[in-house]
């Protein structure tokens, strides 16, 4: 019995991460179009925004409400890239 509740709370807590993380991705798509989406290792997503600097302030608080609303994902902002990061070989 013990089992069979670790299991249906391991499976309830897989659900709502997959779908805060279909909210984020959404959010983020309809938000910033202009993105790229990095290759996914192990257990870690990358998403590369393309904003301009004048809509810094706005992504910081786009990012503190997704925090806020999905709280079984670490999410983090790194540094601005370099233009050329984005260029094709």
């Amino acid at each position: 019995m013990a089992k069979k509740k670790q299991y249906q709370i391991q499976l309830d807590y897989q659900v709502q991460q997959r779908k805060e993380f279909e909210f984020i991705a959404q959010t983020v798509i309809t938000t910033y179009p202009r993105l790229v989406m990095g290759e996914t290792q192990s257990e870690v997503t990358t998403i590369y925004l393309l904003v301009d600097r004048s809509q810094e302030n706005q992504l910081y608080e786009a990012f503190s409400s997704w925090q806020l609303r999905c709280p079984s994902w670490q999410m983090s902002i790194g540094e601005a890239l370099p233009p050329y990061h984005f260029l094709e070989e």
